[in-house]
């Protein structure tokens, strides 16, 4: 978000607004605007009980927008973007727990994991791109414990 905030607030928005006239066009007899949206749910202003999730909106189907511009700097649909006081996530600092783990050494990554009866692979690869590979030098590795050969 730090450089390619711009781009992302438009599209976003563009989102938004045709995801909203979706909703309006769901029998509520109620236009976009009268519709607020709060944490990807969208509710009618004059009856809260009139609800609908972004997910039920979309409900599997492709979700496809055409923005008009000529690059990703100038990409832009109908809706305007959001002012900055209006901003709810950008901007503010994000909460990093996993941060103490990494520094402490304790978080677990996936290379730490070992299971029973698990095993490690090493792939054979000819020395250089478009090559074939047309033998392999076994002493480098006689008789490691555990050495299980696949082809």
């Amino acid at each position: 978000m730090e450089r390619d905030s711009w781009p992302m607030r438009r599209v976003a928005a563009e989102a938004r607004r045709v995801l909203l006239d979706m909703a309006s066009g769901r029998a509520w007899e109620c236009r976009s605007a009268q519709l607020a949206v709060s944490n990807a749910v969208i509710t009618a202003q004059a009856d809260p009980s009139k609800r609908v999730t972004y997910g039920e909106l979309i409900g599997g189907k492709k979700f496809n927008v055409t923005l008009t511009g000529n690059n990703i700097n100038a990409v832009t649909g109908q809706a305007k973007t959001k002012s900055v006081p209006e901003l709810k996530y950008t901007g503010q600092p994000l909460q990093r727990d996993d941060i103490p783990a990494k520094v402490d050494g304790s978080l677990k990554w996936a290379v730490d994991v070992k299971l029973p009866g698990m095993v490690h692979a090493r792939n054979v690869k000819p020395p250089f791109a478009c090559a074939t590979l047309t033998g392999i030098d076994e002493s480098s590795v006689q008789e490691p414990a555990g050495l299980h050969q696949g082809r």
